[in-house]
């Protein structure tokens, strides 16, 4: 069985290495070549990593004050992948200028990406190769190639993934649920968010099953401190709470077209068959076109839902997230192509809450990653 497993994990690593060089090339792959960071986003990445690595330390850990006025503050507003930053800047002594460990974390990316979609399907089927195969579909799924283009960070799409993985275990939840708030604060924010509103979801669920209120008071507690420590230590408290609250909420949202849209870029589509549709113009951020299988699977997905006998797993648990993360990506304008269907007003206060989110677009991930599991 011991060997078995490792099998599975070299095949993984094998896929992994083939979807790694199909993206990224040879030549690009190499981390002491940084001359395909050219894109402004990546640009900014390399800048920021360079501005890190040599200054001193200092307390916040992840204080890095003369790295220009906008970007400057923290590593987590340089956007450098924190985690990678602290532990590549120990061993400084020993890389060379032009190290880059970016792609070294777009493989571990493509790897975990591969690694969760493939224990969560076959934790439901049992049947190695038609896991394997499923799980080629989230390593090259249309929004995972586009995030690791323009954001590598926040393209660590397996952190979402965990997540869904963590809700069919048995035992350990709720450490793992914990773990893996703390590990995303050290990647991204954003996806902090995404799956602290997930997880708490099933954690109210089961409170309200349970009645323990010490415990999820007590558990709550902990992953709060925890989570504010780690926050410090990166510097996430290095500007005034009211700058965190950026503007966007209700322009960089959802579109109704959305998942049908192949546009890439303006000029750019995903798609030989179907046309770019029209969207309003920070809606880029909530571009999730699920390709033709995906499109396949969204269907597959609605009948699920619909189905008197359906054999999703938590159906009700789908149902409730899936609105949830529909309602807070599409915000309170929702648009169907550049036409607004309807708008409602919010208070200043709400929106300024809101403003955490910003680019709510971005929260319907949990939606696509459930319908190709789905499917």
């Amino acid at each position: 069985m011991k060997n078995y497993k490792i099998l599975n994990i070299l095949t993984i690593f094998i896929i992994s290495f083939v979807v790694f060089f199909f993206y990224l090339g040879f030549h690009y792959s190499n981390p002491i070549n940084s001359s395909w960071l050219t894109t402004q986003d990546l640009i900014s990445y390399q800048d920021g990593w360079n501005f890190f690595k040599k200054d001193i330390w200092r307390f916040p850990i992840g204080s890095l004050p003369n790295y220009g006025i906008d970007a400057g503050n923290s590593i987590v507003y340089a956007d450098i992948i924190p985690l990678f930053a602290i532990i590549f800047k120990l061993l400084r002594g020993f890389l060379s200028n032009d190290f880059q460990y970016y792609s070294l974390w777009i493989f571990l990316s493509i790897f975990l990406q591969l690694f969760f979609s493939y224990l969560i399907i076959y934790k439901a089927t049992k049947n190695f190769l038609y896991s394997m195969i499923g799980s080629i579909f989230f390593a090259t799924s249309p929004l995972f190639f586009q995030r690791l283009s323009i954001h590598i960070a926040l393209a660590s799409h397996w952190i979402i993934l965990f997540s869904l993985y963590i809700e069919t275990l048995t035992e350990k939840k709720n450490i793992y649920r914990n773990l893996n708030i703390l590990l995303s604060i050290t990647v991204h924010f954003y996806l902090t968010l995404i799956i602290l509103i997930f997880h708490y979801l099933f954690k109210f669920k089961e409170f309200f099953q349970t009645k323990k209120i010490s415990f999820f008071l007590l558990d709550s507690f902990i992953l709060g401190s925890s989570s504010i420590f780690i926050m410090y230590a990166l510097g996430f408290f290095e500007i005034p709470p009211e700058d965190g609250m950026g503007g966007g909420y209700g322009y960089f949202s959802f579109n109704l077209n959305s998942f049908f849209n192949p546009v890439f870029t303006e000029k750019e589509s995903w798609s030989l068959f179907l046309p770019i549709l029209k969207y309003n113009g920070g809606q880029h951020e909530g571009l999730t076109y699920l390709g033709a299988s995906g499109i396949i699977f969204f269907f597959i997905f609605l009948i699920s839902l619909l189905s008197k006998n359906s054999y999703l797993y938590e159906k009700k648990m789908i149902i409730m997230v899936s609105l949830i993360f529909f309602i807070l990506a599409v915000s309170n304008k929702v648009y169907l192509g550049d036409k607004l269907v309807f708008n409602i007003e919010i208070n200043k206060y709400a929106y300024g809450i809101l403003g955490i989110v910003r680019a709510s677009g971005r929260l319907i991930w949990p939606i696509y990653y459930l319908i190709f599991l789905t499917g």
